[in-house]
């Protein structure tokens, strides 16, 4: 089954960020596997702003996308799905 270019472009950036929260993953009670869509990233501490920053920073320069922060709604929490979808694919 062949992905559009937008999900195979979603699953890239989805593997980028699983390989950014890695070590952090190793030093909680999360394993790579346990982390889905609906993690809440900062609320369970898995990052913080700064780890945030990061993030986005190393996205948008492996991938070649744009992170767009309207398309998060922090006051529901920042989550895998949300951090994902927030990147402009197209």
């Amino acid at each position: 089954m062949l992905m559009s270019n937008s999900s195979s472009k979603s699953e890239i950036i989805r593997s980028t960020i699983l390989e950014l929260l890695t070590p952090r993953l190793s030093r909680s009670r999360f394993r790579r596997n346990g982390v889905d869509a609906s993690t809440q990233l900062l609320e369970v501490g898995l990052i913080d702003s700064k780890d945030l920053l990061d993030i986005i920073l190393e996205v948008e320069e492996r991938c070649a996308v744009e992170f767009d922060a309207e398309r998060i709604d922090f006051e529901s929490g920042l989550t895998l799905g949300s951090l994902i979808s927030a990147f402009a694919t197209s």
